[in-house]
């Protein structure tokens, strides 16, 4: 459990930010990692137990949040593999989402992980494969508990973000 002093220091440093601050690995060099990556297998990780009961409440919970997310990108045109497309696909491409979070009282601060991962080899050992995160962006804010649709809108605004993204190193 966090302690209060440690939440009131963390929404501090938030409130210092904005209401919600955007960060991630979005350069030319990352999105042309996306480059020929035909569609993506999505996951999206439970919701902490600290959050879920107002989530549920809100109607966010982990599989409105995957139909979402696989939603925009299929009204994008990008490709949705199920897990046995994904494993015969070249590079295992991965769309993952985190969504971490932290209460106290009624505020909630939270950080989206919005994360492509895939298949790659490393330099000082070519032998060795790994899936590892090559684009990435992620959103940090603070929200009441009672609002937290806040957090489901800026998970689609990294979505949107991916998906401008990809399209720059992906002609359509």
């Amino acid at each position: 459990m966090i302690s209060k002093s440690k939440m009131v220091i963390f929404a501090a440093l938030i409130l210092m930010l904005g209401v919600s601050s955007t960060y991630g690995m979005d350069s030319d060099i990352t999105r042309r990692t996306l480059a020929r990556l035909p569609g993506f297998f999505v996951v999206v990780e439970e919701l902490q137990p600290n959050v879920r009961q107002y989530a549920i409440a809100s109607g966010m919970t982990r599989e409105q949040l995957l139909k979402d997310v696989e939603l925009r990108l299929q009204k994008a045109g990008i490709e949705i593999y199920s897990q046995e497309q994904w494993l015969k696909t070249q590079g295992r491409p991965v769309l993952y989402v985190n969504i971490n979070t932290h209460i106290d009282n009624t505020n909630v601060a939270y950080n989206i992980l919005l994360e492509i991962r895939q298949i790659v080899y490393t330099d000082t050992e070519p032998s060795i494969k790994t899936l590892a995160g090559t684009w990435g962006a992620n959103m940090t804010g603070i929200t009441k508990a009672g609002k937290l649709d806040i957090i489901r809108q800026d998970l689609l605004t990294l979505v949107d973000k991916f998906i401008e993204a990809y399209w720059t190193v992906n002609k359509k």
